[in-house]
């Protein structure tokens, strides 16, 4: 792992010396593109993570928000649970948020019950925000009170191998819900990751963590310079499961000046249709070898509530005129403009 100014190594291909000031962000871990594996569809997703965790040695690590309580979810748990019994040395830790992960009678906490009154090598963890401590924790009721902040992340460990993508862990993002998942295999960067609980040998993972409740905004500030630095040419391509930029993103990307200029025919917005699926992606790339994949998205929410971590389609297709050009309802404007943050 490269930490900050203490780097003999900086990009060395002229196309990459605009990023040489990720060095003074974040860690940074150079790893062969062999190990990196690139998932496209979410039942491979879920097929990787029972392999993985079916065959796991030393360790396996789970953050995300809730554990779903569909079949799938207890037969990925049933292999991991087989796993830990027959290995005294596999280690097996979860962390979800604590919000998210007890509502209901049945609930992520339920589900992991064999786990919490188990083997020693286990370790259950909840977060919960500390913006929500005192009267507040008894004055919202269940979901109201996910509002407030979560532990968003989406990490999925097994020995030295890294998953990381903005899917739960449930059956809805196994199944017919689109996301991104990118899987690199390398013991300092599972190391890293472990300790919150990626492709050739010029390609470079700088691991990004967003919480701003504890003023930590390394991806804030990643992706507001990345957006601002990209080279003259570039094609920006932003994910999201929905679009609210924050002020400072709008800033950076001359929203106001592309429309002054009358440059709007530069923009193109796209949407994902598929039959029975939804879509989850969230992430970022301005150039063909730089990308950034995790479980942010790219509204005030992200950056200040929630816990993330951070690293198009064939379904996605032109936004409608009709839809385009549909003027945004007053009272949305002013809710907006109240519950920014809530969003």
């Amino acid at each position: 792992m490269l930490m900050n100014a203490n780097i003999p190594i900086r990009f060395k291909q002229m196309e990459l010396q605009y990023f040489n000031w990720l060095y003074s962000v974040a860690p940074c871990f150079p790893v062969n593109s062999s190990k990196v594996n690139i998932i496209s569809d979410p039942k491979k997703f879920y097929d990787t993570l029972c392999e993985r965790f079916r065959n796991a040695n030393r360790r396996i690590s789970i953050a995300s928000l809730y554990i779903g309580t569909g079949n799938l979810e207890k037969k990925l748990l049933q292999d991991t649970k087989e796993n830990v019994m027959m290995n005294k040395n596999l280690k097996f830790d979860v962390l979800l948020d604590y919000q998210r992960g007890t509502r209901g009678e049945v609930n992520s906490v339920t589900l992991l019950q064999d786990f919490i009154n188990g083997p020693e090598q286990c370790r259950i963890s909840l977060y919960q925000t500390p913006r929500l401590q005192g009267a507040w924790s008894k004055a919202l009721p269940s979901r109201y009170n996910e509002i407030v902040g979560l532990q968003h992340m989406k990490l999925y460990i097994a020995d030295n191998s890294v998953l990381l993508s903005g899917a739960n862990c449930s059956n809805d993002y196994f199944g017919q819900r689109q996301d991104r998942y990118i899987e690199i295999e390398d013991a300092d960067l599972a190391n890293f990751y472990k300790e919150l609980i990626v492709t050739s040998n010029d390609t470079w993972v700088f691991p990004l963590i967003q919480m701003g409740e504890f003023n930590i905004t390394q991806d804030e500030e990643v992706t507001n310079h990345f957006l601002a630095s990209v080279p003259k040419g570039s094609y920006i391509r932003l994910a999201t499961g929905y679009f609210n930029l924050t002020d400072n993103y709008a800033k950076t990307l001359f929203w106001e000046r592309v429309v002054d200029s009358n440059q709007a025919s530069r923009l193109q917005m796209l949407e994902y249709e598929r039959p029975g699926w939804t879509f989850h992606a969230k992430g970022m790339c301005g150039v063909p070898w730089a990308t950034v994949v995790g479980s942010a998205n790219l509204g005030e929410r992200s950056k200040r509530l929630h816990d993330e971590a951070s690293l198009l389609h064939e379904h996605a297709t032109e936004c409608s005129e009709a839809l385009q050009k549909r003027e945004t309802p007053l009272w949305v404007r002013a809710t907006v403009q109240l519950f920014r943050t809530y969003f």
